[in-house]
């Protein structure tokens, strides 16, 4: 009898097995047969299948399927997944293989037409309670943890994960019961199901807490907050007025800019003010913070450049708001004290990471993160404390909302409207991966459609008609006969060790790649960059020299950037020689000598101003000048466009050119050949088309070994540069 009472319960497992299929096709990159057969989904899902029977040791165990046609959901609700792209090309074949697959192990498979994969695992969980055995679904849908019980888990392969009913309260605030009505309540933007504007996972969680169920807060709707219900029904009509403390004569396109922040904010979600850059984004965000003083304190990040030009132009256009730095650890009781409203507390990204834990313990009524592309990268540090932010409205600022890859977008997102684009995995599968891997256009239009409520963008030439045109030429620049005997023999060194290293890791190989690249692109703007002791002179400084004489002739004055700050200190060698007044700014310029140097270039202080494209490149107002160089490319265009706009900004009333100098016959040339491409991708999200790719190994060696100039690179091949160059 006691045998009898402790016997083990035998388990059950359900397998989410178009979840495995999609994960298994998108993790590994390209696997073929011989005759071009995609077989990754196959090889990735039978691996799969292979680890959870051996790791897990079920008694039972089924794989469900979604069916290929649409299911009754559809017919409920016509939208229903409306914006998920078909599936790619390459993996429909390989489906019927799969289940191949699952007969040869003998492991039954189930589809049920008309039925998704997740109400057929619920079905089955539901009739197996009572029948003395534990069930285990296997999949990453958060739906399906409405199902967990004393009878039934869900475990998460992916992230090694096993959720009981303590672990699914500890994850979404509510007990399996309510996640139902959770979900109802957040909508799920993956699926295309509207959830109510402004209700978050944490919101969502208390309002269920308190009313019980979405039944019991239906019928207590009368006691919700009268702030969140206003907000709901005034949002669409709300009328913001410039507020009097604003300074300054906003442009039509500005006050419209300010309506449609106060209308955002009134729903408290968050919004990316993505105008390009020099459109007057601070201006707009001071007349939101203005009306927001009174909510209570306001936090503004931005990159340590730009903290002074904050304060000034608070200064000069919201007085009445008080601004305190918060500059590190001899700063920290301005967070110990109470922030009160119509304080507002300047900080950087770095000290954001730094101080996230005391940054984040306080409740603020707006957070504006400015120059939001610093947290593109959501495994960093200060992207990570941006996102624990606990604050009513998130305001991103940002010329560049995109940059370099789709997945951008997510990070983004994820600090100003949390859950909008599901988790990480659940981007990357819907809509990272078909875009970037097979330029899927339902999957951009999709991504453009659920974003695009949260985002407006207005560009020069359509609100700004006044602004003097801007030029830009590309101006060659030929090796010495003694440079290109360098640069050959460099390239060839290189493309020879890369050839030898075949058999080497791909990550290590890329690392190898990019090394050659920089240094090839080093020796490209000047030998001494390579080889300090070289006594080779550079053709592009002496092309620089001459440009910055006939212009400087002609009374014009010149930014010059470049992203070496040891080719920055040549050239102000050159230019000490040759008399040429100037002002120089890179990273490492203290905040008050940066002061200086910007004040006095824009009153007449100096002909020429060097900035290094890192430090220089985003936030400053030089106006003053009216030409623009870029002595060596950059890979990511919108780096560049954030550096020009530095002088082709309102307040400018001369025509700008750029120069850039392109040494013929390099990697620069290749560099340049990918700039339209990288262009193209963050006009696939803001307006729905295009496409966008990162470069793979062999790109990268074929940028070395002047593939590119030889045809070699397709013409309409739409791939961007490696994460590594683009976020160094």
């Amino acid at each position: 009898m006691a045998a009898a009472r402790h016997k083990r319960r035998k388990t059950l497992y359900l397998v989410d097995g178009s979840g495995y299929v999609f994960r298994a096709f998108y993790a590994i990159r390209s696997l073929t047969t011989s005759e071009g057969f995609a077989t990754n989904a196959i090889y990735g899902f039978t691996q799969m299948v292979v680890r959870l029977v051996e790791d897990e040791q079920p008694d039972y165990l089924a794989v469900v399927f979604d069916p290929p046609g649409p299911s009754f959901r559809r017919a409920l609700y016509a939208d229903y997944k409306a914006n998920r792209p078909p599936k790619p090309k390459d993996l429909v074949p390989q489906l019927p293989l799969v289940r191949d697959v699952l007969r040869a192990f003998n492991i039954p498979s189930l589809e049920v037409e008309g039925f998704e994969a997740d109400d057929v695992i619920a079905t089955l969980a539901t009739r197996a309670k009572g029948e003395d055995v534990t069930t285990v679904i296997v999949s990453s849908d958060k739906d399906l943890m409405q199902l967990v019980g004393d009878d039934c888990v869900l475990l998460d392969t992916m992230k090694n994960v096993r959720y009981d009913a303590a672990a699914v309260e500890g994850k979404l605030g509510v007990r399996p019961d309510k996640v139902l009505d959770l979900l109802a309540l957040m909508g799920d933007s993956s699926d295309n199901i509207p959830g109510v504007p402004g209700i978050g996972p944490k919101t969502a969680a208390k309002l269920l807490d308190r009313f019980g169920s979405l039944d019991g807060l239906y019928e207590r709707v009368c006691e919700v907050k009268g702030k969140r219900r206003a907000r709901l029904e005034e949002a669409a009509t709300l009328e913001v007025p410039v507020p009097d403390g604003l300074a300054a004569a906003l442009r039509p396109y500005q006050r419209d800019g300010l309506t449609w922040l106060g209308r955002i904010a009134h729903w408290s979600t968050g919004a990316c003010l993505a105008d390009d850059m020099g459109l007057g984004k601070t201006v707009q965000a001071l007349g939101l913070m203005l009306r927001r003083g009174d909510v209570g304190p306001q936090l503004v990040v931005a990159p340590t450049s730009l903290g002074f030009n904050w304060r000034r132009e608070a200064a000069r256009f919201a007085p009445s708001l008080t601004l305190s730095s918060f500059r590190g650890r001899h700063h920290l009781e301005l967070l110990e004290g109470t922030l009160g409203p119509g304080e507002v507390v300047v900080t950087s990204y770095d000290l954001l990471a730094r101080y996230g834990e005391q940054l984040g313990a306080h409740r603020w009524a707006t957070v504006v993160l400015d120059e939001a592309q610093a947290i593109k990268n959501p495994a960093t540090r200060r992207a990570r404390s941006a996102f624990a932010l606990a604050a009513e409205f998130v305001l991103a600022l940002t010329g560049t909302p995109v940059e370099n890859r789709s997945g951008e977008v997510w990070s983004l997102f994820r600090a100003i409207a949390p859950g909008l684009l599901g988790s990480s995995a659940d981007f990357r599968r819907a809509f990272a991966l078909p875009i970037e891997r097979d330029r899927s256009a339902e999957a951009r239009q999709g991504l453009a459609g659920i974003i695009r409520p949260f985002v407006l963008r207005r560009l020069k030439s359509e609100v700004a008609r006044e602004l003097p045109p801007r030029t830009e030429v590309e101006v060659g620049v030929e090796l010495s006969g003694a440079e290109r005997h360098l640069y050959e023999e460099l390239r060839a060194a290189a493309a020879s060790a890369l050839a030898g290293a075949e058999g080497v890791a791909s990550n290590q190989r890329r690392f190898l790649a990019l090394q050659a690249l920089t240094r090839l692109r080093q020796l490209a703007c000047h030998p001494r960059l390579v080889d300090p002791r070289s006594a080779v002179a550079s053709s592009k400084l002496a092309v620089l020299r001459e440009l910055v004489s006939e212009l400087r002739d002609e009374g014009h004055r010149v930014l010059v950037f470049s992203q070496f700050v040891s080719l920055l200190a040549l050239v102000r060698e050159a230019f000490e020689a040759d008399g040429v007044s100037y002002r120089y700014l890179d990273g490492s310029t203290p905040e008050a000598r940066r002061r200086e140097e910007i004040d006095a270039f824009q009153q007449g202080g100096a002909d020429v101003f060097l900035l290094s494209l890192k430090a220089g490149g985003t936030g400053l107002n030089l106006t003053a000048a009216d030409y623009v160089i870029h002595l060596d490319p950059w890979w990511n265009p919108a780096v560049e466009d954030q550096a020009t706009d530095r002088a082709h900004r309102i307040g400018q009333d001369k025509p700008v050119t750029v120069l850039r100098l392109i040494s013929q016959g390099t990697v620069e040339e290749g560099i340049m050949a990918l700039h339209a491409d990288k262009r193209a991708l963050a006009d696939a999200l803001l307006s729905g088309a295009g496409a966008g790719q990162s470069l793979s190994v062999e790109e990268l060696t074929a940028l070395i070994s002047g593939a590119w100039e030889h045809g070699e690179r397709e013409a309409e091949q739409t791939q961007a540069p490696p994460g590594p160059p683009a976020d160094p």
